[in-house]
């Protein structure tokens, strides 16, 4: 079973696939428990989708489904009897709101909640991509792919297999989950030593304009520092300077302020 901070980013996920599923013509008290599923309130929600096992919508079973993954303490018992519900909406659901929502959930459990079943994630979010592509929940989907590929890398995997490996990688649709893409390659990457690799996806990811706060103000720093080792001044400097700008109160700002001495041809003591 995932670990408490595991099990929060579990709930945000829940977030994730709620959002965009066809509530207009769902009951109040369906809609009620969607909420409160989002709300992180899974066990105030159970009554909402009370019956959904037996004879309810696909829909609702997807409720259902959400309230046992919500539940807290999670247990054995809840996951396997939510995976049996989610089965059942792909065998029923023509939506492909609900079939996607399905196959993402699926994908996950496989993924977080069981150790051995990494192949059946990669399974259940190839079958997403491929078959809803045009979803938010393919995009992320693609990520998770994505990393599960870079776990399977064997440790003496050479530049250029990693290079082909990233090069037949589905690519995600939306400017967000691109960026998520590229800050995984990225790291990849960099913890390989491939600085001047690594340091073209940082960029992609600085271009698209899509990370906020502290991890953009991470990503001005790694940019900048990454950037100055290989060579790459002026970009540095920018990222650098950006950080500076957007973030003078940040820990780091006194040895940022020296780095971007340094690399503007000033005496640093």
């Amino acid at each position: 079973m995932p670990d408490r901070l595991s099990f929060r980013r579990f709930q945000v996920f829940l977030v994730l696939f709620v959002a965009p599923l066809p509530l207009v013509a769902a009951q109040p008290n369906e809609r009620a428990g969607w909420d409160l599923i989002a709300r992180f309130s899974a066990t105030a929600a159970e009554p909402a989708f009370a019956g959904a096992a037996e004879g309810g919508t696909p829909r609702q079973r997807l409720g259902l489904a959400a309230v046992y993954l919500g539940k807290y303490p999670q247990t054995p018992g809840n996951v396997d009897r939510a995976e049996e519900l989610l089965h059942g909406v792909l065998a029923e659901a023509e939506d492909r709101n609900l079939r996607a929502a399905s196959l993402y959930v699926l994908a996950r459990i496989a993924h977080l909640f069981h150790e051995d079943r990494t192949a059946e994630a990669a399974e259940f979010y190839q079958q997403l991509v491929r078959e809803y592509p045009e979803t938010r929940l393919a995009d992320t989907a693609a990520v998770k792919l994505a990393l599960l590929e870079f776990d399977r890398l064997p440790m003496n995997a050479t530049q250029a297999d990693v290079l082909a490996l990233i090069d037949g990688l589905t690519r995600p649709r939306r400017a967000a989950a691109r960026g998520n893409f590229h800050q995984a390659v990225a790291a990849l990457l960099l913890e390989r030593g491939e600085l001047r690799a690594g340091w073209t996806h940082l960029k992609a990811v600085l271009e698209l304009g899509t990370v906020t706060g502290k991890n953009r103000a991470d990503l001005l720093v790694k940019t900048g520092r990454v950037g100055s080792l290989i060579g790459e001044t002026a970009a540095a400097r920018s990222a650098y300077a950006t950080f500076m700008a957007d973030y003078p109160s940040d820990v780091r700002a006194y040895m940022v302020q020296r780095e971007l001495e340094h690399l503007s041809g000033g005496v640093v003591p």
